[in-house]
């Protein structure tokens, strides 16, 4: 199961929201788009596409949703997978490096 750094974690909740303001029930679409890319990551966790610009031992991936201009920044160290960033896909690049010192 993938965990989530408590940043990705309000990520998730703030989009959440902001699409629920968008139209009734549009939240709970997107967590139903999360879940399928979630359960597609932990299914195939090198099937990403690796992120180049992080060390190498972070294995850092993303995985693209469907239907929302979001994906998953996922990093795998000592076995476990962990969401690095729920980032919106015209969100300045990069800004989640700084996440990288909380994964184990």
């Amino acid at each position: 199961m993938l965990e989530f750094l408590e940043d990705a974690a309000v990520e998730l909740e703030l989009a959440v929201a902001w699409y629920d303001t968008q139209r009734p029930g549009l939240g709970a679409e997107f967590l139903d788009a999360l879940r399928a890319t979630v359960q597609y990551a932990e299914d195939a966790p090198g099937i990403g596409k690796l992120e180049q610009d992080a060390p190498k031992r972070f294995d850092l991936r993303w995985y693209m949703m469907h239907r929302f201009p979001y994906a998953l920044l996922v990093g795998s160290t000592s076995g476990t997978q962990t969401v690095v960033a729920l980032a919106h896909l015209s969100r300045k690049p990069g800004y989640w490096k700084d996440r990288l010192i909380k994964l184990h």
